[in-house]
């Protein structure tokens, strides 16, 4: 970030898959239990600011890509593609006392049965679920509001949580433990974080990654006795469905292939919405691979048209090295692969038609100047059909028609 911030900053790198662009960005931001508008700057200063070639090379000398983009962008800034996921060391505490959080985690640990994401794994192998894409749906439905209902008084004080949701941020803070021990501030007043806003998130539904003494599944113990947290976050965000419009009821119905859900049913409908929309938290429900069954392709099929990315996987590895835990996640992303000849052909069939609009007016002008000018109908005649015939031969059907004036004469 031009230097003013030590070893925080950004790697940035892109691709392309098909004809679908793709952004990357590794940010470490700013350190720090209440550094949050330091770390709001931070995103907001590598999204803005990041700028790459608008050319690339390619083994037939340099090509411009400009057409590759989203919304018309020539792909210098990062928001001109078409999908970005923006992950590492965001660095976002949970505020609230030391002594409480633990303890809020290590019942949650117990109650799922370990640290990692639990996620759709009992729903994954039920035969019952993946009877119909409908089905599989609600059940997707039912396992998120199930690791909602675990977790979400620990997210109501994740402070990324918080900053992507301003007007809830006030009830949040008011949920923070109060009393004796390490207690951290709120975020409340830190500002928000209008670059990470339109990211999505697939739902924390793991013990945090931050900060364990290194070798040991032990937290903090040095004397600062920092506080767990999700420093290490995925985040993503695609333009691909904001170029879809939204489905009516029968349409998010009928396209489930393999549903026995009526297409008047407004209850799938509705699922069908709630999955494919951030909850109030910023997350989006995880669904199973798609490989699973027909249901799981039809499911994905039918939300990678809404979305445009769909988290599969998201959650933590157990290993001691560092005093982060890394963390992984599995997505499908919706490409598109364009056919370059007929592409041409339609841009070529355009250009056509709007040079004969344009001729065919010149045209209309042209006859009532000549007839003006006192030409003979006929030369006017013959002048507009070669013009409508060449269009290239304007200038000399017009050098022509004076010549074929005068010889009248």
């Amino acid at each position: 970030m031009k230097g003013y911030h030590g070893n925080k900053g950004a790697l940035v790198a892109r691709l392309t898959v098909d004809d679908t662009s793709m952004c990357f960005v590794v940010a470490h931001l700013a350190a720090g239990q209440e550094e949050i508008s330091a770390r709001n700057k931070n995103a907001s200063v590598i999204l803005e600011s990041a700028e790459f070639s608008t050319r690339s090379s390619s083994s037939s000398g340099t090509v411009a890509v400009g057409d590759r983009f989203a919304y018309g962008g020539d792909g210098r800034y990062i928001a001109d593609h078409h999908h970005v996921f923006f992950i590492g060391d965001l660095n976002y505490r949970i505020d609230g006392e030391r002594a409480k959080l633990v303890m809020q985690l290590d019942a949650v640990t117990r109650a799922q049965g370990g640290m990692g994401a639990v996620g759709l794994r009992s729903l994954v192998h039920n035969p019952q679920a993946h009877a119909s894409a409908a089905a599989l749906a609600e059940a997707c439905f039912m396992a998120h509001a199930e690791v909602t209902s675990r977790w979400q008084h620990l997210w109501n004080n994740d402070q990324l949580v918080k900053v992507r949701r301003p007007a809830t941020s006030a009830a949040a803070a008011a949920t923070n433990g109060a009393g004796g021990g390490r207690t951290a501030g709120t975020s409340a007043g830190a500002g928000v974080a209008p670059a990470l806003g339109p990211f999505d998130e697939a739902p924390l539904g793991f013990v945090p990654t931050y900060k364990y003494d290194v070798g040991t599944d032990d937290w903090d113990s040095s004397e600062k006795q920092r506080l767990p947290a999700w420093c290490d976050r995925i985040l993503f965000r695609s333009h691909v469905a904001n170029r879809v419009p939204p489905m009516d009821a029968d349409d998010a119905a009928s396209t489930l292939s393999g549903s026995s859900a009526s297409v008047d049913d407004p209850a799938t409908a509705n699922i069908m919405s709630m999955l494919a929309e951030a909850d109030g938290f910023g997350f989006v429900p995880l669904v199973p691979d798609p490989r699973h069954s027909l249901a799981a392709a039809s499911l994905a099929d039918h939300l990678l048209t809404r979305r445009g990315i769909i988290c599969t996987g998201y959650g933590r590895m157990e290993a001691q090295t560092s005093d982060h835990r890394p963390i992984y996640g599995t997505y499908l992303v919706r490409t598109k692969r364009e056919d370059g000849l007929r592409k041409e052909q339609v841009r070529g069939d355009l250009a056509r038609r709007g040079h004969a609009r344009v001729v065919r007016m010149w045209a209309a002008a042209l006859r009532g100047r000549a007839l003006h000018l006192g030409f003979n109908q006929e030369i006017v005649d013959r002048a507009i059909a070669r013009v409508l015939a060449r269009p290239d031969a304007l200038d000399e059907v017009w050098d022509g028609m004076w010549f074929e004036q005068a010889s009248l004469r």
